[in-house]
């Protein structure tokens, strides 16, 4: 379809444009011009008058290899978007506009950093891999829009909360290489191989594939290693006649997530609630936060990944801190699973775990081993070190023992 602005543009970017809602949520399939769409939406905003526009994803290398350069193809073929900018061959953050616009690219992956500023027009890319307590943080401080993109290979916070209690506020728009007039013959042909292989193979993986990037549709979990016994409760310090209760820790450091919750047993069931999920909170810094800020309380016992460091800091502080002794990772996967799980639902990241921690795929068969992937595990690894030490195994660490009882 002709623009006056961009040339030519999709069904879905006329979809995003004549939306009215706050949210506009676009769930797709691959090709679908979901995210190019909306980028010209947000192009066509800022040059309408002065706002200022945040692009936002989990992971920053997601952000300057997706959506800036759709950008920077957008600009390429529009030189009236390219004389409405200050800079249009920036190739920092941010981006200017004569008329006072911003539109910036930034990167969060805490809640805290996402705390701070405010914008006119939100786009969260890829939200599937941002946790909801992140995304709210944004969501909150937008006050005109707030796009949403992603591939949806499982239920998330976007469908569990926005597509739920946000309904009447939101437009919930599902689209697939159909909605896209120019999609590259590539593309159509690598999705063409898809199909093929989910009607020759017909396999759980290939019809999941197809449904989520051929169709556009919300696939099937597949591959999670916790299914069948994870459970949502309302309140879990409502929860009466629960024993054994332990603070668990997985220690994060700079790149993954130092994972904080509080455990306890019933009837042979495990009930856990997260506390903390942050990176840059280990040693004595991590010690300050949990006696000052989150206030533990020092009675209850506290099982930790094995950094005898941070341990002692946290024993210097008080509190009754132990290393949990760490049988082998498929062993412990075991224990989990012969238990049922009672989390609090306030607990958004243990949700996103759940949902994407998996088994190894083999790609030779395209079917899952009983090997885990290393990522996305930090609250189920301290809860795995809670339950080795409630059911007996001895702690590596002499120096104030503590009994979980």
């Amino acid at each position: 379809m002709k623009h006056p602005i961009f040339g030519t543009v999709t069904t879905v970017y006329w979809w995003n444009r004549q939306s009215t809602k706050f949210y506009v949520v676009n769930q797709g399939g691959t090709s679908s011009s979901k995210t190019y769409s909306i980028m010209q939406v947000i192009c066509e905003l800022l040059m309408e008058k002065r706002r200022t526009a945040l692009v936002t994803g989990m992971y920053h290398h997601s952000l300057v290899s997706g959506a800036k350069v759709d950008l920077y193809e957008i600009i390429a073929r529009s030189p009236i978007l390219r004389r409405a900018m200050v800079n249009p061959d920036a190739e920092g953050e941010k981006f200017l506009f004569k008329n006072g616009s911003r539109l910036t690219f930034k990167a969060y992956d805490t809640a805290d950093k996402a705390k701070y500023g405010k914008r006119d027009i939100l786009f969260i890319n890829e939200a599937n891999n941002m946790t909801y307590a992140v995304a709210d943080q944004l969501m909150k401080r937008a006050r005109e829009r707030v796009f949403i993109d992603f591939n949806s290979d499982a239920r998330f916070w976007v469908h569990d909360n926005i597509l739920v209690y946000d309904r009447h506020r939101a437009d919930y728009f599902i689209s697939n290489f159909t909605h896209n007039e120019y999609a590259p013959e590539e593309t159509l042909e690598y999705l063409r191989g898809i199909l093929q292989k989910k009607t020759e193979i017909n396999n759980a993986y290939w019809n999941n594939e197809w449904d989520v990037y051929g169709l556009g549709l919300t696939g099937s979990v597949s591959g999670t290693i916790f299914q069948g016994n994870f459970h949502l409760i309302d309140d879990f310090d409502k929860v009466i006649g629960l024993r054994k209760k332990a603070y668990f820790i997985d220690f994060g450091y700079t790149n993954d997530p130092t994972a904080v919750g509080i455990a306890g047993m019933k009837f042979g069931n495990v009930y856990a609630k997260e506390l903390l999920y942050e990176t840059g909170h280990y040693g004595e810094l991590l010690a300050l936060k949990l006696k000052n800020e989150l206030q533990l309380d020092p009675r209850i016992p506290m099982v930790c990944d094995n950094d005898r460091a941070s341990v002692l800091s946290l024993q210097r502080a008080g509190f009754k801190a132990i290393i949990a002794k760490k049988p082998k990772v498929t062993e412990r996967l075991t224990m989990m699973q012969e238990v049922q799980m009672f989390i609090d639902k306030r607990s958004t990241n243990f949700q996103f775990e759940q949902q994407n921690y998996k088994f190894k795929l083999n790609k030779l068969t395209m079917e899952y081993t009983n090997q885990p992937e290393d990522e996305h595990n930090h609250l189920f690894d301290g809860l795995g070190y809670y339950l080795v030490t409630v059911k007996g195994m001895k702690a590596k660490t002499k120096p104030r023992r503590a009994v979980v009882r």
